[in-house]
């Protein structure tokens, strides 16, 4: 009986490992952040690019940042022309923004007029 308990455990824990292996291998190594059509996607870990004459790895915070700045930015052009009617959007806009500003709040209006003395501002890479 021992036997035949002890191979359904190696099998059980076999199975979980091999799960956890195909798991890690299908997670995308990519975040997107997306309002109405605004939408923008970094990498989770280092990729090559371009860096003047160089090739570099990207940084993960960076690329972040700078994708949810393009969403903020575009989200805003299509607020500022609908005259900030979407009520849904605009509070994305200002969920977005206090993300990543780690603390500035405002109004969609006060956020993409640039009212509140905070900027958005892509990082670059030095």
């Amino acid at each position: 009986m021992k036997v035949k308990w002890r191979n359904i455990i190696l099998l059980a824990v076999g199975l979980f490992v091999l799960l956890m292996l195909i798991t890690i291998v299908m997670t995308p190594m990519t975040g997107c952040k997306q309002i109405d059509d605004c939408k923008a996607c970094w990498s989770w870990v280092p990729v090559p690019r371009e860096c003047g004459n160089e090739t570099c790895e990207t940084d993960p915070a960076i690329e972040q940042h700078n994708a949810l700045v393009d969403v903020i930015i575009c989200a805003c052009e299509k607020a500022r022309a609908n005259n900030y009617g979407n009520k849904e959007m605009n509070k994305e806009i200002e969920m977005l923004f206090k993300e990543v500003t780690a603390s500035y709040t405002g109004s969609a209006r006060e956020i993409c007029e640039g009212s509140l003395g905070a900027s958005l501002i892509k990082w670059r890479y030095e």
